[in-house]
């Protein structure tokens, strides 16, 4: 349920597409939600994980495989532009009542800080904060 959870939010991030997402009670205040794309090699990822000041033995990882972001964005987004490869990554911190939504980026060079904002808030998002990076300057629409 997380990983479908996590896959939703993420293609409304990277689709910028409005489409039916269910808060989850479950999720708590300071929560920690962390996906890698699939085709990072371990060094890139190490990097990642260490930018977000995390270890990978604490926390759950979603990874995002490049056939999901083919399927889940095949049809809003020419192949071409989605890539054969899965390398942006995400950390989502689920906030406090009144935080707002607050998105910062390294390495993505097409979508916007606000366009994130935007599908977050479409997606029923009202406070968390993400961090969206890659090891390289990538999109930003095959998180």
């Amino acid at each position: 349920m997380r990983k479908k959870l996590v896959l939703s939010t993420i293609v409304l991030l990277a689709s910028l597409l409005m489409s039916p997402f269910i808060a989850h009670a479950d999720l708590i205040a300071g929560e920690e939600i962390i996906t890698l794309g699939e085709d990072l090699t371990d060094s890139q990822k190490q990097q990642i994980l260490k930018e977000f000041d995390v270890d990978e033995n604490d926390i759950d990882i979603v990874y995002v495989t490049n056939e999901e972001e083919h399927r889940y964005l095949g049809d809003f987004i020419p192949a071409a532009q989605i890539g054969s490869r899965a390398i942006s990554s995400a950390k989502i911190t689920i906030g406090n009542k009144g935080d707002g939504i607050v998105v910062e980026t390294n390495n993505i060079n097409f979508i916007t800080e606000q366009m994130y904002v935007n599908a977050l808030a479409t997606a029923g998002i009202e406070n968390a904060k993400i961090q969206i990076t890659a090891p390289f300057s990538v999109s930003g629409q095959g998180l």
